[in-house]
């Protein structure tokens, strides 16, 4: 079992929608016992044995379906979104000056690492951690009022950016049934890679 904790603002209260997913390491047996998760430092034959070690060797695939699942409700909302690659996506009609200007967490990072003289993602996690500062507490009120006005100083009216955004020519919509046999298909190839045996029939 998981309890994912839904948070919006970034460490400096900029908007950023994101979940934290807990778990306690612990799980029911075949005789309803306690026991500890499953965990392999070692693995066999190429197959990535443990709780643990399955989760963060498959981490970004479990990144890449939940931005998808985010992206597949801002869509129902109305809005258009557009992939940028490693499973992350922008929702269109929003300038990029305000995407930069609220994405203050990613400068920190970014220049934490180009005086460090590495770019690489392992730098970058490091960089996350040596510019980590607690979180400050801001009511939604204020913090509302904070964004609005951020954005109005740029030039841009809040209520006209969602108008305009809800203007944007819709793509070709893909069927339910497209949608799910594509889902399946990608289950089903991720599942072979734990050399799982099984078919598929449709």
């Amino acid at each position: 079992l998981f309890a994912v904790v839904q948070h919006k603002t970034s460490r400096n209260n900029d908007m950023q929608l994101h979940s934290h997913a807990l778990t306690a390491n612990m799980t029911r047996d075949q005789n309803n016992a306690l026991r500890a998760l499953g965990t392999c430092l070692k693995q066999k034959g190429g197959v990535i044995n443990g709780t643990g070690e399955r989760i963060y060797h498959f981490q970004k695939y479990y990144g890449a379906l939940y931005q998808s699942q985010f992206a597949t409700l801002i869509n129902e909302l109305g809005f258009q979104t557009r992939g940028v690659g490693n499973g992350q996506f922008e929702i269109k009609g929003v300038a990029k000056v305000l995407m930069d200007l609220f994405s203050s967490r990613k400068q920190q990072i970014d220049q934490k690492t180009q005086e460090w003289g590495h770019t690489s993602r392992s730098a970058k996690d490091a960089a996350a951690l040596d510019t980590r500062q607690d979180k400050q507490y801001q009511s939604e009120a204020s913090l509302t009022t904070q964004w609005r006005e951020a954005t109005m100083e740029e030039g841009f009216d809040p209520d006209k950016l969602v108008e305009n955004a809800l203007k944007t020519p819709a793509t070709h919509q893909k069927t339910s049934s497209v949608v799910a046999k594509e889902a399946l298909n990608r289950a089903v190839s991720h599942i072979g890679q734990t050399s799982s045996a099984l078919r598929l029939e449709t």
